[in-house]
């Protein structure tokens, strides 16, 4: 006879975390973008800050992109986050199909009777 392979998908209801998070929102994945993106965030702010002549400018930006940074990073219950969604979204129109139709009137002679009457 032959055998039945067992699938090994797990249903995982929403809410639950598969993965550990160190922090509440951020899996390891996510802190490490988050990492990233933060450091060149700081860099970006620090060099913006000695080309305008006033470090408190860069630093205003800093601190404002810092907080953006952990905002768009951080995931909700399903385990998207901002960005994710944003590219789940372009994936999304591209893969749909355009569909340029023209409206065709068949009742132009019928609107030009009338208007002859």
């Amino acid at each position: 006879m032959e055998e039945k392979k067992e699938k090994n998908n797990v249903y995982i209801p929403v809410g639950v975390k598969v993965v550990h998070e160190p922090f509440k929102g951020y899996s390891e994945k996510a802190l490490w973008r988050c990492g990233i993106a933060c450091l060149i965030v700081s860099v970006f702010c620090f060099f913006l800050g000695l080309l305008i002549g006033e470090i408190s400018y860069g630093m205003t930006i800093w601190i404002g992109m810092l907080l953006l940074c952990l905002l768009l990073f951080r995931e909700n219950e399903l385990n998207i986050n901002i960005i994710d969604f944003i590219f789940i979204e372009i994936h999304f129109h591209r893969d749909q199909q355009e569909f340029n139709y023209e409206y065709e009137n068949n009742y132009i002679d019928v609107e030009e009777m009338e208007e002859e009457e």
